[in-house]
């Protein structure tokens, strides 16, 4: 496979020895921003990178696997652009923004679909950071407050179960994958897309173990469940019990809020544990757009109005953006139409 960026050994601060590396040292004395459950105002996601770069920057993205843009020589400038948008799109609105790496599929299953092995993995989730790193270190942006979450995505099909793993197997298959991002310096570790609770529970663990935040966010089907059929109740409640709670909170994303927002009742423990939402665009099923032809971009101002209900009627809610199909479009409005409510918080 061609080699866009040069592998060498990456140090807990994304510091590249060899000197050939396009992104420089980290700079360590940057003072750390708080944690989205620690902070006052909004923090927002940078939207779809991968419905962005395929249907906008007409890029291939081969099984969906976001990671392999990293070593596609005409995705770097797109790429660039996409997170570098988000973050003075935060500056314009007071809002905080998270840059998740592109690792969503970087894990071993899909690694060996499309011949990427442990350590071509290994050094792909390491750069993953030192690029965000490179944006996020860039003049224009130094006034904008910007976490590095790493993306961690399931095993499987994010929309379907298929076979379950244990706990244990869980915590072994993601290891490596947490150990990389953590050891580049990540702010935290999002398991993103997660349908089923021994995974999270798995995932927890190795997060533990790596002495990294974790946030754990389930998709929804159209009845407001996981797609293994555990309300998000039970799951909450059942991932906290056997992990004292290890999660610095909870999300939703890949699902609309018509689907669940009727669910979430602020009265209850386990929704006060739901503090950010990163909502698709479409209110279609997980089905219907599995085998949609076309982007489906939703209602932008249904979408921002949706959040802003949702956060008005659910105070503990501090990060929200958009999924699948959403653009700078729908985050500048949902930018623009919550941040409001931030600022008495």
């Amino acid at each position: 496979m061609g080699i866009f960026i040069v592998e060498a050994i990456v140090h807990s601060c994304t510091y590249f020895e060899c000197g050939l590396c396009l992104y420089p040292p980290c700079n360590m004395s940057t003072p750390q921003c708080k944690l989205p459950h620690q902070a006052t105002h909004l923090y927002l996601t940078a939207g779809s990178l991968e419905t962005t770069m395929l249907y906008e920057a007409g890029l291939a993205i081969p099984e969906f696997a976001s990671f392999t843009l990293l070593r596609n020589p005409q995705a770097i400038a797109p790429m660039t652009a996409f997170y570098r948008t988000s973050a003075l799109i935060a500056i314009e609105n007071n809002t905080g923004v998270i840059f998740s790496t592109p690792t969503w599929r970087a894990s071993k299953d899909w690694g060996e679909k499309l011949a990427y092995f442990p350590d071509d993995l290994k050094a792909i989730n390491q750069e993953s950071v030192a690029f965000l790193a490179s944006i996020k270190r860039q003049s224009d942006l130094n006034q904008a407050k910007i976490l590095i979450s790493g993306c961690v995505g399931p095993r499987g099909d994010g929309y379907i179960v298929g076979r379950k793993m244990t706990v244990k197997e869980a915590e072994l298959y993601h290891w490596d994958q947490v150990a990389a991002l953590a050891g580049a310096g990540v702010d935290l570790v999002s398991g993103m897309t997660f349908n089923y609770v021994e995974e999270a529970i798995g995932l927890a663990i190795a997060c533990r173990r790596a002495n990294i935040p974790l946030v754990v966010s389930f998709t929804l089907e159209i009845d407001g469940k996981l797609p293994s059929g555990d309300t998000i109740q039970s799951a909450i409640e059942t991932i906290d019990a056997e992990t004292d709670s290890f999660p610095i909170y909870y999300m939703l994303n890949c699902c609309h809020p018509v689907h669940f927002a009727h669910l979430l009742d602020p009265a209850l423990p386990w929704t006060q544990r739901i503090q950010g939402i990163q909502a698709n665009s479409s209110i279609k099923s997980h089905a219907e757009l599995s085998i949609a032809t076309e982007l489906d971009k939703g209602e932008p101002l249904a979408l921002a109005q949706a959040l802003f209900q949702l956060k008005c009627e659910n105070r503990q809610l501090m990060v929200l953006g958009g999924c699948c199909g959403t653009d700078f479009g729908h985050i500048r409005l949902i930018a623009q139409i919550c941040a409001p409510l931030f600022r008495d918080n």
